[in-house]
């Protein structure tokens, strides 16, 4: 709560608050006799820095359905129920070829899904960063946030299945939970940092090959989603990738 409230309100001294918080939490795991979490856990390198992509995934992805209904809005002037037309055909697919990502990760490992899924993101946000307003029907044909939301409900997949390989059967349950409260949490900072970007706005366009001036604030943030899910691909393919299975053999 304190870092929320430290993005929305700007005062940034709060940022100390929520780092005295996490530091009490620490110790207090590490004090009592049966702590809700095992200080344990986090010895565990693999889920360490699973559960911090996994933030970052959780957070980086809520972009598509908390960012998308404000940009339609705003630079084409779409009422909800368009809005909701525009991203029912990306929700539909996302949902009918998610069980197609489960046998990729069954079949050729987490490792290959997730770099597949960071890659359908990546030019999900490359296409919408350079054409970010031009003609609403230019968006839809390129199947843009359907790619996007495809290559969201794919990496999710990945993560989870990442994170789940890296603990023992009996922390599975505690592992698992603490991964999908801070994917919530990192829903809400990514909303509160968003809408706070949005608010401010910006004169100068980050993208040298974007060219119109209306949707600069969005264009460089869909710049910054597509530079940070190259880094994840990086980070994650260093410390998972050398253990994938790419194959059955």
């Amino acid at each position: 709560m304190s870092l929320l409230l430290a993005i929305t309100r700007e005062q940034w001294g709060l940022v100390f608050v929520t780092v005295i918080f996490i530091l009490l939490f620490v110790v207090r795991i590490r004090s009592t006799l049966n702590p809700f979490v095992e200080p344990l856990l986090f010895q565990n390198g693999r889920y360490a820095i699973g559960i911090l992509l996994a933030f970052l995934v959780s957070a980086l992805g809520f972009s598509i359905p908390f960012l998308t209904p404000i940009m339609l809005t705003d630079m084409y002037n779409l009422s909800p129920g368009f809005i909701g037309l525009v991203m029912v055909p990306a929700s539909l697919t996302a949902a009918i070829l998610g069980k197609q990502g489960g046998k990729i990760a069954d079949k050729k490992g987490n490792t290959l899904l997730f770099i597949l899924a960071a890659c359908f993101l990546i030019l999900a946000f490359i296409l919408l960063s350079l054409m970010i307003g031009s003609s609403l029907i230019l968006i839809l044909i390129t199947m843009t946030l359907i790619i996007g939301q495809v290559g969201h409900t794919f990496i999710v997949i990945a993560m989870s299945g990442t994170v789940a390989g890296s603990l023992a059967k009996e922390q599975a349950g505690v592992g698992m939970g603490l991964m999908s409260m801070l994917n919530f949490i990192a829903s809400s900072i990514s909303a509160a940092f968003i809408s706070l970007v949005i608010d401010r706005g910006t004169q100068s366009s980050w993208n040298p090959l974007y060219l119109f001036g209306e949707g600069t604030i969005y264009s460089n943030l869909y710049l910054i989603f597509t530079v940070s899910y190259a880094g994840l691909i990086l980070i994650y393919f260093i410390r998972f990738g050398n253990k994938a299975r790419w194959s059955n053999s």
